[in-house]
């Protein structure tokens, strides 16, 4: 799938900036007392789908396969 560059930066900047980031408010708030599991489960996920979203479309735009470094 081909996507823009201004695309995949904006994903890639949402997967390693912007829900960690989330994901630490939500943490510290549970451990402040406040009930962010729910909360922090669901950041959790996201992030690891954007994330192998991200691998995907990479892998994709520059021609790479893990099954070619076993030369």
């Amino acid at each position: 799938m081909k996507i823009s560059n201004k695309t995949y930066d904006t994903l890639k900047f949402i997967a390693l900036l912007i829900i960690p980031i989330s994901a630490f408010i939500g943490s510290c708030a549970g451990a402040l007392g406040y009930d962010a599991t729910a909360l922090v489960t669901i950041l959790t996920a996201l992030d690891t789908l954007l994330g192998a979203v991200v691998k995907i479309l990479s892998d994709g735009y520059t021609g790479e396969d893990d099954d070619d470094d076993a030369e």
